[in-house]
């Protein structure tokens, strides 16, 4: 039987997996859209390469309602198009 050498000790992340130095939130207040652009706009995200992106209500100024569309991606220059 041969030694894991991938694992990191208990206490110690693994780096190999996740390497939260290079990751971006990206934020943005959208008011008057649609639940189905905001579902089209995610379902966009996910497809071109985000890690996660979802939506959640919010409430403008003078008590309008709107959303906030997010996203986690990766900052890598690579992805930049």
């Amino acid at each position: 039987m041969q030694a894991d050498t991938n694992r990191s000790a208990p206490n110690e992340p693994n780096l190999e997996l996740w390497d939260i130095h290079t990751l971006t939130h990206l934020e943005a207040n959208i008011d008057d859209a649609t639940p189905e652009l905001l579902a089209h706009a995610i379902d966009l995200l996910l497809k071109n390469g985000a890690i996660d992106a979802w939506v959640y209500p919010i409430v403008m100024k003078k008590g309008r309602p709107a959303h906030s569309l997010n996203c986690i991606c990766r900052a890598d220059a690579s992805m930049d198009r």
